[in-house]
């Protein structure tokens, strides 16, 4: 792959300037975007893992007529149990912050890491922790998932022994869902549906959700007028480029009580969820784009005080593979002062 970068001092948009530096040019073709998201690969995809969002699913309250081996397993009944009490607290075993914590603690334990956004919600895989975490707009965790491969010895029957008949059995597109509600949350056991109807016999991973974090994200982000992001969602798909949300990922006032508005963007034609650009808008008027050329990856967006956004972007050290930054990811607050949009720092260097 050639790495090629180049600095750009300013961008001048009209009568709006922004300054910084971005990557001059990206060459990869990991794999295509739209591949589901899977702790065992090496990228970022544009939906969670196994389908189990469930506004994707058909639902039935009956249990499903698939037959599974019986249960008996001590360890795997004991996993059970485990999993069972830790969903009354929003937690997912082996995951250290569970729902309605918020998503900056785990990600100073385990790194941040580029997500994509469905219905609202971010998830981000942690393939070294066998793990895929959903956060809302207000960057609480909502949904969070584990592929320890211990959860392979479950079975239905252990499940149904310990917990008794789900509430729901949802089937989607390669798996099948059993749900159970615990008080605040809810529990997932996700079993693989193969294409010719064969559910497994074990689970294939554990999902916990925070139903209300996820239906009514908790996000401290103004939501913005219905019609002027319709217009800016219009404006940066003529530009080549789409959006993940139907609301900004990022939205702060300004002094003069204006509303500045950021987008992340990915190109259309990126086959493999690459080559972003962030875009402003100020009362729904199109500022520009963070950087004169698209970055391979930008993080998230979020308010960093009046008329100020600030951008985070992972860094690349020497032989990183796309979907694995090692480098410390560097914020750059983009500060509206009226009459100009100007980062404090420049530009990362991307690879080391």
């Amino acid at each position: 792959m050639t790495k090629s970068f180049g600095f750009v001092t300013a961008l001048v948009l009209g009568s709006t300037t922004l300054v910084g530096c971005g990557i001059a040019s990206h060459s990869a073709t990991p794999a295509p975007a739209s591949q589901s998201p899977s702790v065992a690969g090496t990228r970022k995809t544009s939906s969670p893992s196994s389908g189990t969002t469930h506004s994707s699913t058909s639902t039935s309250t009956a249990p499903t007529t698939v037959s599974h081996s019986s249960g008996g397993n001590s360890g795997a009944l004991a996993l059970v149990r485990e999993w069972a009490q830790a969903a009354l607290k929003g937690q997912a075993v082996g995951i250290p912050y569970g729902d309605q914590k918020s998503y900056d603690s785990l990600a100073k334990l385990w790194g941040l890491r580029a997500g994509n956004g469905v219905n609202g919600i971010t998830y981000v895989t942690y393939s070294a922790h066998n793990a895929v975490v959903g956060f809302n707009e207000g960057d609480q965790l909502a949904d969070v998932r584990s592929y320890n491969p211990n959860l392979h010895q479950i079975t239905l029957a252990d499940i149904e022994s310990v917990m008794g008949q789900p509430q729901s059995v949802s089937h989607s597109t390669g798996s099948v869902i059993y749900t159970y509600d615990r008080g605040s949350y809810r529990l997932l056991w996700v079993f693989s549906k193969s294409a010719s109807g064969q559910v497994s016999t074990t689970v294939n991973h554990a999902d916990v959700q925070w139903p209300q974090g996820m239906v009514a994200p908790m996000g401290t982000n103004p939501p913005g007028n219905g019609a002027s992001n319709a217009q800016d969602i219009a404006l940066i798909s003529q530009k080549g480029y789409g959006v993940t949300s139907t609301t900004p990922n990022a939205s702060v006032k300004t002094a003069s009580g204006a509303m500045l508005t950021s987008w992340i963007g990915t190109a259309k034609k990126s086959q493999d969820g690459y080559n972003h650009y962030v875009f402003f808008f100020l009362n729904g008027k199109y500022l520009g784009t963070d950087t004169t050329q698209p970055s391979l990856e930008i993080t998230r967006t979020q308010p960093a005080g009046i008329g100020s956004i600030a951008v985070t972007y992972p860094v690349y050290q020497k032989n990183n593979s796309f979907a694995d930054p090692t480098g410390v990811p560097v914020t750059i607050t983009y500060h509206w002062n009226g009459t100009h949009l100007l980062p404090n720092k420049p530009y990362p260097q991307q690879f080391r």
